[in-house]
C-alpha cells in the first residue's frame, strides 16, 4: 500500500508537512495549535489510587482525580456538543471528551451497555475509547489531532490512491460497527480522524447507538456542521444503519470533489445538488482540479474511477433509505476501486 500520508502534496507549501519524516510533531502543530502538554502524572507521583471509572471494564488508565483537576484548571476546545481536553499522563497523550449535551450524557449514563460497547470496540479504523468516566460525564480517548475536515479546508487532501484508501477505511470502520449492531449516526468529515503515523483513517465521536433498538429516539440537533451529512431519518431521531450509508455518500462526494458539503455563499449551497438535482446537475463542478483520475481502457470497457465514485455517492445519498446499499456492498465497491486503481497505475 502506498503510504499516502507521507507523500507531499505538490500544492502544499506547509513546512510542517514537508518536514514530517524527520519531525512528525511539526505536522500536528501545522494543523492545529496545541499547547505544550504537561505530564499531569507528575501531580500524582505519590498517589496510587486509581478509581474504577469504566463500568464493567476495570480500572481506567487515568485516575478520576487527575482528569477532574485538569478539567477544572484548563480550558478545553469547545464543540457543538462537547468540550475536549488534551493532556499527558505517564508519558502518553490522551483526549478527554466531556459531553455538554444533556440528552447524550443521559442516554449513555442510563445504559451501562452503551459505555461498555464503546470501550470494547477494537478495530484499526475506529478511534480507541479507553474508558468511560461516569462522574465526569465523558470518555477518555486516543489522541488524534488531525481530521478529514482539516484536510479539506486546507486543500491538503492526498492524491487519488490516498483518497480511495480513506474511503476504504471509513467503509471498513462502518462495516465493523454495523456487524456489532451499532450505528455511528453522526458521521461527517470532522468525525473522520487521520492517523498519519499509520496511514489510516478512523471513525470517531459518534453518538453510537444500538442498531436493533427501535425504541431509542435521540434526535440530532440541526447544527451547521451536520448539514448535508445527515438524512431526514437521522435528524428526526430514527436509528438505522442506512443513516450511516447516507453520511458515507456525503463524505465520498467531499473526498472526490475536494469541496465542502455545504457552503452558504454557494448556489446551490448543498454539494449533493450538483450530483442529483436535475436543475443543477453538474458533475464537472465535482471535479478536483488538483488531481487526475486516470481512465483504464480495455477491450471490453473503460473504467472511470471518478464516475464510479460519484455513482456510489449518488446511491448512498438516496432519499429513500431502502434504496441505499448495505455497508458490505459499499465496502466491496471501494476495495475493488482501490485494487483497480493500483493495477491501472502499476501498468503505466
Amino acid at each position: 500500500m502506498e503510504k499516502w500520508y507521507l507523500n507531499d502534496n505538490p500544492q502544499t507549501k506547509d513546512d510542517g508537512i514537508r518536514n514530517f519524516r524527520s519531525k512528525p510533531w511539526n505536522l500536528f502543530r501545522s494543523f492545529r495549535r496545541i499547547p505544550k502538554h504537561r505530564d499531569v502524572s507528575d501531580d500524582l507521583a505519590t498517589s496510587k489510587k486509581f478509581v474504577k471509572s469504566c463500568i464493567g471494564n476495570g480500572l481506567g488508565p487515568v485516575p478520576d482525580a487527575t482528569i477532574r483537576d485538569y478539567v477544572a484548571k484548563r480550558q478545553g476546545w469547545p464543540g457543538p456538543s462537547s468540550v475536549t481536553y488534551r493532556f499527558v499522563f505517564a508519558g502518553k497523550i490522551y483526549t478527554f471528551k466531556a459531553w455538554k449535551n444533556e440528552a447524550v450524557h443521559k442516554y449513555i449514563a442510563n445504559d451501562a451497555k452503551i459505555a461498555n460497547d464503546l470501550v470494547r470496540l477494537k478495530h484499526k479504523n475506529v478511534r480507541k475509547v479507553f474508558a468511560y468516566y461516569q462522574d465526569l460525564e465523558g470518555f477518555l480517548q486516543e489522541f488524534l489531532p488531525l481530521s478529514l475536515q482539516q484536510l479539506v479546508k486546507k486543500k491538503e487532501l492526498p492524491h487519488c490512491e490516498g483518497r480511495l484508501s480513506i474511503m476504504c477505511d471509513i467503509a471498513e470502520g462502518l462495516r465493523y460497527l454495523h456487524n456489532c449492531q451499532l450505528v455511528h449516526n453522526d458521521l461527517k468529515c470532522t468525525n473522520v480522524l487521520i492517523d498519519r503515523s499509520k496511514g489510516i483513517a478512523k471513525l470517531s465521536d459518534g453518538c453510537i447507538n444500538n442498531g436493533n433498538d427501535t425504541q431509542v429516539k435521540l434526535a440530532l440537533s440541526t447544527q451547521i456542521d451536520k448539514i448535508g451529512y445527515c438524512c431526514e431519518e437521522a435528524l428526526a431521531g430514527r436509528i438505522a444503519f442506512s443513516n450511516d450509508i447516507f453520511s458515507f455518500g456525503a463524505i465520498c462526494l467531499v473526498i472526490v470533489s475536494g469541496k465542502p458539503i455545504y457552503a452558504r455563499d454557494r448556489k446551490p449551497s448543498l454539494l449533493k445538488e450538483y450530483l442529483l438535482n436535475t436543475s443543477y446537475k453538474n458533475w464537472k463542478y465535482l471535479k478536483d482540479e488538483n488531481i487526475k483520475w486516470n481512465k483504464k481502457l480495455t477491450m471490453f470497457k473503460t473504467d472511470r474511477p471518478r464516475k464510479a465514485l460519484l455513482g456510489l455517492a449518488a446511491n448512498c445519498l438516496s432519499e429513500t433509505a431502502q434504496d441505499r446499499p448495505t455497508i458490505d456492498k459499499v465496502s466491496q465497491n471501494c476495495q475493488q476501486l482501490l485494487i483497480n486503481w493500483k493495477g491501472n497505475v502499476g501498468s503505466h
